[in-house]
């Protein structure tokens, strides 16, 4: 009766085991983008690496006028020229994506990382993209998010390094429960 039954349900757990793939490098990709619109957004001058690194890359003049024009503040020109910067240097295949991320601020040791996160996302493209029928199993689902976690790790500590404010969560309440005794 299982063995029925497992043929029935292989199809959607295989479907959702590569969903959870392709999440779990959605996720990393995410953070990557947020820290750097917050790195941009504490360290302005950073932006300046990636808006005027080569002509053409970064917003035109008349981008830039329409964002003055339309802003209110200073602040909310810098949050757009961040968004902007973030988006440059979170653009093409992940390795790039992680070698320009590295190199912005003060860089953390990152290779095992790298090589983790390319082979994710090869594997969430196969999926996407090639339609291959990739066959993930539980231990593939776990590896994958165990990737989030160290990408979240090494984030967090380039945010520590580069004074970014860090709302955590969990430090918070590790804090509050030694608080306690």
């Amino acid at each position: 009766m299982w063995r029925a039954s497992g043929r029935i349900l292989i199809r959607p757990v295989q479907a959702l085991a590569r969903q959870m793939v392709v999440l779990a490098v959605t996720y990393c990709e995410a953070f990557i983008a947020e820290y750097l619109q917050a790195l941009f957004l504490t360290h302005p001058q950073r932006m300046r690496e990636v808006l005027c690194r080569d002509p053409g890359v970064g917003p035109d003049e008349r981008k830039l006028l329409s964002t003055v024009l339309k802003s209110s503040s200073k602040d909310d020109i810098l949050l757009q020229l961040a968004n902007d910067a973030a988006a440059i240097a979170g653009r093409g295949p992940i390795r790039k994506v992680l070698h320009r991320t590295a190199k912005l601020p003060k860089a953390s040791q990152y290779l095992d990382l790298e090589r983790a996160l390319v082979e994710l996302h090869r594997l969430r493209n196969k999926i996407l993209y090639d339609g291959e029928a990739s066959q993930v199993d539980e231990n593939g689902v776990k590896q994958a998010f165990l990737v989030v976690g160290e990408c979240l790790s090494w984030l967090h500590d380039l945010a520590l390094a580069n004074r970014i404010e860090v709302f955590d969560l969990a430090f918070i309440s590790r804090q509050q429960s030694t608080e306690a005794l």
